[in-house]
């Protein structure tokens, strides 16, 4: 007989206009927050991490191992609230370091004493400037995004006019 170790619950939800999110009911009743709930995000790997307080000596963990080498390990910590119906507003420092845009799908997954919330699993960075716009897959495993894309096909075509690559 195998026992099967639970995998977390994920609740999915969506980046609205005004840069809010909502958590789902069942999580913010599990960690006891209300409406103006203060709550600490931070920013670890290609995660946002909720927690009511970091506790000393005390890093959380991404859950999301894939996207986190594009932040090389970079942490910051921001307060921000709790509003009505489980609202919580991206905080402003952190909008343009995770790259996510107003419309996209994220994942929330309650990991006991953190929130962890992450882009859907089907979001894919550009391997050049990180941007989660218009990425596509151009050969295996290497993805860009078309204006990334479109710089290289122009350099590569000056080059060729230029007689410095072969085609």
């Amino acid at each position: 007989m195998s026992v099967r170790t639970p995998t977390p619950r994920q609740y999915l939800t969506t980046l609205t206009n005004g840069w809010r999110f909502t958590l789902p009911t069942t999580v913010r009743k599990a960690h006891g927050w209300e409406a103006g709930t203060r709550l600490i995000a931070t920013l670890r790997g290609a995660s946002l991490l909720l927690t009511a307080e970091l506790k000393q000596n005390e890093r959380p963990v991404s859950t999301d191992g894939n996207l986190a080498r594009d932040f090389d390990g970079d942490e910051s910590t921001v307060e921000c609230y709790l509003g009505s119906g489980g609202k919580i507003v991206l905080p402003v420092s952190l909008r343009k370091r995770l790259g996510w845009a107003v419309g996209k799908r994220l994942v929330i997954v309650d990991e006991g004493d953190a929130v962890a919330v992450t882009l859907c699993c089907d979001a894919k960075r550009c391997e050049s400037c990180s941007s989660i716009s218009g990425v596509r897959e151009i050969i295996h495993n290497v993805y860009l995004c078309s204006q990334c894309w479109n710089n290289y096909l122009r350099e590569m075509h000056a080059r060729l006019r230029l007689g410095k690559a072969k085609a």
